[in-house]
């Protein structure tokens, strides 16, 4: 699996929202979420939180021999069509102990760790994550037409409930508590600085010094980044105004 990540700003129509990069954005770790366990990550661990959504697309994947094969380059080829073309003699069998389709469509969301740069990969083809994938999707519509930048919503893995033929039940929920710009204040990434040019020395054989014992680690030292301070270097997002999302103003 590749970690290749494509930064924002490399193309004009690529911001991370179904554009080239969340294709190619995955990482070694993912979460799954079910009604039973809420959210874990790869190693059964509740995830981090804060998380950055990065990137969102959706594909169509088929599963054999517990290996998945995608299908994202769009439109997306109708999924029943796919399905038609393969016997069901060589459908797997599901859950329910019933033949099971082949091709399925699946929403992606991509995610990062701010306090370590970890990218989180979740892919469902269930209702409910793709009633989460929508709501998540269209808040960030709204709030970059609103803001003409390339935000980012900082959210909790969360639940909600979700009512469906046997009952209530709870589907995953990518709860918004902010918004990020990545960069700085114009959207811009922020480039690496360039090693200092280092003078060459002549070569002098000089005897080798006594080692000098490990110094004792000192409150001063460099501590690592929290995700706080990750995210407190980015630009915050002005929140949206009823004006702005009724395109007027209330008269009072």
């Amino acid at each position: 699996m590749s970690n290749e990540v494509t930064p924002y700003g490399a193309g004009d129509s690529d911001d991370g929202f179904h554009g080239p990069s969340s294709g190619r954005m995955t990482g070694r770790n993912y979460v799954k979420w079910n009604d039973n366990n809420s959210w874990l990550d790869r190693d059964g661990l509740p995830p981090p939180k804060p998380l950055l959504v990065v990137a969102i697309d959706e594909a169509l994947q088929k599963w054999k021999d517990n290996k998945p094969e995608l299908i994202r380059d769009k439109p997306l080829p109708d999924v029943d069509e796919l399905n038609a073309t393969i016997p069901q003699s060589e459908w797997e069998t599901g859950i329910d102990n019933k033949p099971r389709p082949p091709w399925a469509r699946i929403v992606i969301v991509i995610l990062v760790n701010p306090t370590t740069a970890e990218i989180y990969n979740y892919s469902s083809p269930t209702t409910g994550a793709r009633m989460a994938y929508d709501q998540l999707n269209e808040q960030v519509f709204t709030m970059r037409a609103l803001r003409g930048i390339r935000v980012m919503p900082v959210v909790v893995l969360s639940e909600k409930p979700f009512k469906t033929a046997f009952g209530m039940r709870k589907r995953p929920h990518f709860e918004i508590i902010g918004w990020k710009t990545p960069g700085g204040d114009d959207g811009k990434a922020i480039p690496p600085k360039p090693d200092m040019p280092q003078l060459s020395a002549p070569t002098v054989a000089a005897p080798e010094p006594a080692p000098k014992p490990e110094p004792s680690p000192t409150p001063n030292q460099p501590q690592p980044k929290t995700a706080d301070e990750t995210l407190a270097a980015m630009s915050d997002v002005k929140p949206v105004t009823v004006g702005e999302v009724i395109d007027d103003v209330i008269p009072w």
